[in-house]
């Protein structure tokens, strides 16, 4: 079984904290990897990219969600912007 990180946009246009963001996470990132272990450790260096480029801390407005399988950044409202997940490939 193959594992990814999948990537999901939940607004029309991207917001420049958003572009910033996706520019730092390399393509590689959401490939086919051989086991969820390196899919979740993946996902947690997106959260630590997340982290180290402050959107969270500048934009008030916005929370992080994590679990150990997904990832959402929310506004204050609780309505999604962005979200990284594991899938199962084939």
């Amino acid at each position: 079984m193959m594992y990814k990180v999948s990537k999901s946009e939940y607004l029309e246009r991207r917001p420049a904290w958003m572009i910033t963001l996706l520019l730092r996470l390399q393509p590689k990132l959401y490939g086919n990897l051989p086991s969820e272990h390196k899919a979740k450790v993946i996902l947690r260096y997106i959260r630590m990219m997340i982290h180290k480029s402050r959107i969270i801390k500048q934009k008030g407005r916005l929370q992080l969600e994590s679990s150990s399988d997904k990832l959402v950044i929310k506004n204050n409202f609780g309505r999604p912007y962005l979200s990284f997940n594991i899938e199962k490939t084939k």
